[in-house]
Parts: C-alpha cells; structure tokens; sequence
C-alpha cells in the first residue's frame, strides 16, 4: 500500500548523509521547469545621446539649409529691385541767400535832421540820435519771415520827412509826414510784403489859431495842453499835434528807457507840462508811458 507524506516533524537526519528538504509544494527549483531568464540590462547613457542626438543634427541641419536658401531668396529679391530702382539724386546744399534790406530816410522844406532813427529786424531794435538827413542803412538778411521797422523823428521846426524800406532794390513801404519833430513810421511783416502804393504826405492838422495870420511867429503862440493821460500813446501823439504841439519826447515810465516802437500797445501814465497849462506850442511835452497791463 502506498505511503502517504511523511510529517516533516517526524523525520530524522541519517548519520553520515547530507539532509535533503523538500518543498512543501511542487518539484524542487530544476525539476520540470525551465530556468528563470537572467534580469534584463538597461540600456547605456551613451545610447541614448545618440539616440537623441542624431534628430537634433538632422533637424538643425534641415533648417540651416532653409533659412540660408531663404535669406539668399531675399537677396536677390532686393538686388534685382535695386537693379530697377534709379538712383536718387543728389541735391547740393545751399546757403540761405541774403537779402539786401535799406532803411532810408529823407528831409524836405528844411528839414535837415532827424531827432532819432530807430529799425527793428525780425524786433531787434537798433537806435540813432542826431541823425543828418538823408540817411541810409544796409542790412543783409536771410530770413524772409523777419518783420521790418523803421521810425524816424523831424529833428528840426519845420519841413518834412520821407522814410521808406526797400528790400533787393524794390521798395515795399514808404511814408511821408509834414510839421515840426514829428514821426515818420513804416513797417512791413515780412522781406516779401507786396509793395503798396506810395501814400500823400501826412501834414499837420492846423489848429484854430494857427488859421489865423498874425505877424508873430506862431511859436509865440499859447495854447491850453490837452489831458492825454489814460490814452494810448498813439492817439496822445495825434491830440497833442491836433492843438499844436509836434515837439513830444515819449519815455518809458518804468525806467528801463524802452523804446516805443508800436505806440499802441502803450499807456500814457502821465505829462509834462500838466494838461491845462497854457504854453507856447513850440514847447517840448514829454509823454510817460507804461506798456499795457504793467
């Protein structure tokens, strides 16, 4: 009869022989199995650099090829649109020409000097006193923009005064005024102001008295002087000479000694002698002005 297991507890080792175990369950390793494969080796860093590496090459190599064939495209797109494109020319620099601007003035009927001669150029002012007439001054000036002046004073008692402004021969401004120290004024905007039409002389207004022949010089003459304070200088000037006094003396009231080249952006502030003295009409008035809003 077959035996059945045999308890493990229940055996003994023979003298003399190795003790040989058992799996409990199953044949011992070796018997009607195959052997277990051997573990599986990862693969080596350097394989996989190359496995990388090689499509980076390949790609870059792709692109370099493209962006060259391209930028050599493009160069010889923009080579054969120079080809066709002529050359632009070459424009020579030239200077601003100069233009010739005079200022003149003239006495007439005795009149031999002017009491003072101012110009302004683009409003840089520039004065003369005791001036003998006639009078002349050049000057060269680039800028066509530049705005012109001219101001001159009869020096003496009597005759009259051409002033005018030429620019490059022609004249574009010209003015004539009659009476004892009175003002000859031409302006222009610009060196190309169309010329205008040269004007009748500007005389005197006479006065009620000065209608009237006496046998005295009218220098002997009394007159009340009008209030002119609060007037611009302008029209202080034009009621002054209205009653007969042409011999006026402007001055800055502020004692910076600014000229008053546009009268009426001037204030009279105050006169001398006061308004209401009777005086004789060749008597000197001065009129201090302020610039408005000082």
């Amino acid at each position: 009869m077959a035996q059945g297991p045999q308890d493990p507890r229940q055996w003994q080792p023979q003298p003399g022989r190795q003790p040989q175990y058992q799996q409990p369950y199953g044949p011992p390793p070796g018997h009607g199995y195959p052997p277990p494969p051997p573990p599986r080796k990862g693969k080596s860093p350097i394989f996989w650099v190359v496995v990388i590496a090689v499509p980076l090459l390949l790609l870059g190599g792709c692109f370099a090829v493209v962006v060259s064939a391209a930028g050599n495209g493009a160069d010889q797109v923009q080579k054969a649109i120079s080809d066709l494109t002529p050359a632009p020319m070459r424009q020579k620099e030239t200077k601003a020409a100069a233009h010739a601007v005079v200022f003149q003035a003239e006495g007439h009927d005795g009149a031999t000097k002017a009491g003072n001669v101012t110009y302004s150029i683009a409003f840089q002012i520039k004065q003369q006193a005791a001036v003998p007439l006639p009078y002349s001054k050049t000057v060269k000036v680039a800028d066509t923009d530049s705005s012109l002046s001219l101001w001159v004073q009869n020096g003496d008692a009597e005759g009259s005064v051409t002033c005018r402004i030429k620019v490059d021969g022609k004249t574009i401004r010209e003015d004539t005024i009659e009476g004892p120290y009175r003002v000859c004024r031409v302006q222009a905007n610009s060196l190309n102001e169309t010329p205008q039409a040269v004007k009748e002389p500007t005389r005197a207004e006479p006065t009620a008295k000065a209608e009237q022949p006496t046998a005295k010089a009218t220098s002997e003459e009394v007159v009340a002087l009008p209030n002119v304070v609060g007037m611009n200088l302008q029209k202080a000037q034009d009621t002054m000479q209205a009653s007969g006094f042409y011999f006026l003396d402007d001055q800055d009231d502020t004692g910076r000694h600014r000229l008053q080249i546009y009268d009426r952006n001037w204030v009279v502030t105050r006169q001398e002698p006061t308004a209401g003295r009777k005086v004789p009409v060749d008597t000197k008035v001065v009129l201090w002005a302020k610039k408005y809003g000082e």
